[in-house]
C-alpha cells in the first residue's frame, strides 16, 4: 500500500475505532505476521472522541477536555427511587459500540474521595458493558464503597447501583486515598474482563451469548441519607488517559474509501 494511502487508512481506522461501523478493526493490509495488527495503535486519547457526558441524578457533574467530575455531595438531589436519600451521579457513555471479538483496554486516573462513614449508601465508580438495543448488562463493575457493604471493594455486580456482588476484591483505606490508575482490559479469546486499581485486581469471565458488540459506560455515584450531616469533601473525579485495541485481526477497507 502506498505511503499516503496507508496514512489515510490509519487515520480512518482511528476514527472508526470506538465510533464503530462494520469495519471496526483496522484499515491496513495484512503484513508478514499472518494478519495480526497488534503493533499498530488504534484508539484515542481524547475523551470526547469516544464518549458523551450525561447527568443521571443531581446536578454536579461535568467534563472539561479529559477531566471528569462525576459525583459529589454538594450538588446532590433527592433520589427519585428512594426519597430518604440524596444522590448525585453522572457518567460518560460511548457514542457507539466496542467489539467483543477483539482485545482492548481503557485507562483513566481516578480519585475516590469518599469516606465510608459519611456515604454509607454508596460512593463508587462504575464500569459497564451493555447491549445497545436492549440495555442488557454484560458487565457491571463497581469500585469504591458499595451500599450495604463494609469497607471498599472492586466488585462485579448483578447490575444496578444496589446490585449484589458476584465476585470482589477488597481495597484497603490507602487504596482509595489520592489518585490511582483504573485499568480495564478485555481478552476476546477467554471473554475475561479484568479491572485493576491501586495495585489490586478483580477479573471475571463474561457471559456473552451470541454478542459481538457492547456499549461502554464509565460513571460514578454518591448516595447518602438525607438525615446525615452535610459533607462538603466527598467527590469522585477522573482523568481519561486512553482507550485502544490491543490485539485484533485486520479488516480490509476498499481503496475507494481512501481516494
Amino acid at each position: 500500500m502506498k505511503k499516503g494511502m496507508r496514512a489515510a487508512a490509519l487515520g480512518l481506522a482511528a476514527a472508526l475505532c470506538f465510533n464503530l461501523t462494520p469495519a471496526w478493526a483496522f484499515a491496513e493490509e495484512a503484513e508478514g505476521d499472518g494478519g495480526d495488527s497488534s503493533s499498530e495503535f488504534v484508539g484515542a486519547f481524547d475523551l470526547r472522541d469516544i464518549f458523551e457526558f450525561k447527568q443521571t441524578a443531581g446536578r454536579g457533574g461535568y467534563i472539561s477536555e479529559n477531566f471528569m467530575h462525576l459525583a459529589d455531595r454538594i450538588d446532590s438531589a433527592v433520589n427519585s427511587a428512594d426519597n430518604s436519600l440524596y444522590s448525585d451521579s453522572s457518567g460518560v457513555f460511548s457514542h457507539r459500540e466496542v467489539s467483543l471479538q477483539s482485545n482492548w483496554e481503557f485507562e483513566s486516573n481516578f480519585s475516590l474521595q469518599v469516606d465510608k462513614s459519611k456515604v454509607r449508601e454508596g460512593g463508587a465508580v462504575q464500569f459497564v458493558l451493555m447491549d445497545e438495543e436492549t440495555d442488557e448488562t454484560f458487565a457491571f463493575v463497581q469500585l469504591g464503597k458499595l451500599a450495604g457493604r463494609e469497607g471498599y471493594l472492586i466488585a462485579f455486580c448483578t447490575g444496578l447501583y444496589y446490585g449484589t456482588p458476584l465476585q470482589s476484591t477488597t481495597l484497603e483505606e490507602d487504596d482509595v486515598k489520592g489518585v490511582h490508575t483504573l485499568h480495564v482490559s478485555y481478552e476476546a479469546s477467554t471473554r475475561m474482563l479484568t479491572v485493576e486499581y491501586a495495585g489490586k485486581t478483580c477479573a471475571r469471565k463474561l457471559n456473552l451469548p451470541g454478542k459481538n458488540l457492547a456499549k461502554v459506560r464509565m460513571s460514578a455515584s454518591i448516595h447518602y441519607e438525607i438525615s446525615a450531616p452535610l459533607d462538603t469533601e466527598s467527590k469522585i473525579e477522573g482523568e481519561f488517559v486512553s482507550a485502544k485495541y490491543t490485539h485484533y485481526q485486520p479488516q480490509f477497507v476498499s481503496t475507494e474509501l481512501l481516494d
